[in-house]
């Protein structure tokens, strides 16, 4: 009878492979001392990954003396996080030996650059690679040929765009799916196209970090970026910021989600007008979220509310970050043009808006149009005990022919008593369809939905 191994080194090379695999790269490295097999396994790895987060000349020499060791024809992943300062050239080295490898994911993370950094040509034409992120505050001289014919993932973080051609090269890459453009410095640039026959997803965060001086940015900028983007195979769209850019769509028929959060410091006819544009270019959409002060924005300029788009496909609208002004024209312009709306979700409250007070004599200006197709609604953070609450639910019963469900989650933890009370209150309230369900509900600490009452 054969004798049944005990020991870890009678594995199969490609088990002991993939437990290095699943290690951290300073602790494989370590492996080496385990036994004589175990000396070079940890150099077969497909996964490096390095964080250099102090100026530290022995941790720099550390990553060279794992780059000089490893097998590199093996490496298919390569993570680093670096505290640059003067150390530019030794970080090219590095990035230079993996670009000329296999490689195939690739995330640098590069920040308190002092001298001077280019990354190395040879990355931008590297036929392998499928998966490339890049965090650096600092220009991103990319050379004259961009040619990433197999990438699929491309996140760009606080870098300084400096050429036009060469970036929309970029942007453009034959198989690129998802790109994710954020903090990025677009100022050097005065037109880019991005029209990638993949791209699926994109998102795009313009917002003025806190530690810069606002004067850097203006909201709105006239001179900003005309940025054009050709999307016919686009499912996602994600933007956040200020406008200082003018982002225009072309042929977006098959827009899925949007989702639009502009960051208000200080409206403008040209800030209004960028948004306005672009929901224009995504009229397609089918489930759409704004933030509350996008509809602020929106609603800056009466006479851009006019010619916001006809939403035909436009099955679902979500409103979050605040609570929702009502009364907002914007938001009710949206309600009419969204024909086949189904689903209304107010995730932070909704309110009357500052124009309509109980006390000021004024009258309550909300369009009267039916929500004719909408079969549910949803509002969170209801206090019930705001006038403005009840008589926004009371509109909304009564513009809603085929509503079936109107669900409400409460702000705070009420009692029992206090669910009661405002389940009867808003059960008395008129309601135009016939099979209308009042539904209280909560999130259990998974942030999966219960009901607490119907």
């Amino acid at each position: 009878m054969d004798r049944i191994s005990t020991s870890i080194d009678d594995l199969p090379d490609s088990i002991l492979h993939h437990i290095i695999s699943l290690l951290p790269t300073n602790l494989a490295v370590q492996t080496s001392l385990v036994s004589k097999k175990w000396q070079d396994l940890w150099t077969f790895s497909s996964d490096l990954s390095f964080a250099v987060r102090l100026l530290n000349r022995n941790m720099m020499n550390s990553v060279e003396r794992v780059l000089l060791l490893h097998n590199l024809s093996c490496l298919r992943s390569f993570t680093l996080t670096c505290l640059v300062d003067d150390d530019s050239y030794r970080v090219y080295s590095w990035i230079s030996a993996i670009a000329n490898r296999k490689i195939e994911k690739l995330s640098l993370d590069l920040f308190h650059i002092v001298s001077p950094i280019k990354l190395p040509a040879c990355l931008f034409t590297c036929q392998s690679l499928t998966e490339f992120r890049l965090s650096m505050d600092y220009d991103l001289a990319l050379p004259s040929s961009v040619k990433l014919s197999n990438l699929k993932s491309l996140t760009l973080q606080r870098v300084k765009f400096l050429d036009e051609r060469a970036i929309q090269s970029l942007f453009s890459s034959p198989l690129l799916e998802y790109l994710f453009v954020d903090k990025c410095d677009w100022k050097n640039l005065k037109s880019v196209s991005i029209c990638g026959p993949k791209l699926s997803s994109l998102s795009i965060n313009d917002h003025v970090i806190i530690n810069k001086k606002i004067s850097d940015r203006i909201v709105g900028d006239p001179d900003g970026c005309q940025v054009f983007i050709f999307g016919k195979g686009l499912k996602s769209f994600t933007y956040r910021g200020e406008f200082v850019n003018d982002y225009n769509f072309y042929d977006a028929s098959s827009i899925v989600e949007v989702h639009i959060t502009a960051v208000q410091w200080d409206a403008s006819d040209i800030y209004c007008s960028r948004l306005t544009n672009l929901l224009t270019g995504l009229s397609n959409v089918r489930d759409l979220r704004l933030s509350s002060q996008t509809l602020r924005v929106l609603n800056y300029d009466q006479r851009l509310i006019s010619q916001l788009p006809i939403f035909n496909n436009l099955a679902g609208l979500t409103i979050d970050t605040a609570s929702v002004e009502y009364n907002n024209k914007a938001l009710q312009n949206i309600f009419e043009n969204s024909p086949h709306l189904k689903t209304i979700e107010f995730i932070q409250g909704v309110s009357l808006g500052p124009e309509d007070d109980e006390d000021s004599g004024r009258s309550y200006s909300v369009s009267s149009s039916d929500l004719s197709n909408v079969k549910s609604i949803e509002i969170r953070h209801f206090e019930g005990s705001r006038w403005e609450e009840i008589y926004v639910v009371k509109s909304l019963l009564k513009r809603a022919p085929k509503l079936e469900t109107m669900a409400i989650s409460c702000w705070g933890n009420p009692s029992s008593l206090m669910l009661t009370k405002l389940h009867e209150l808003l059960l008395d309230l008129p309601k135009t369809s016939k099979t209308c369900h009042l539904v209280f509900f909560d999130y259990d600490s998974y942030g999966r939905k219960i009901n607490c009452q119907n």
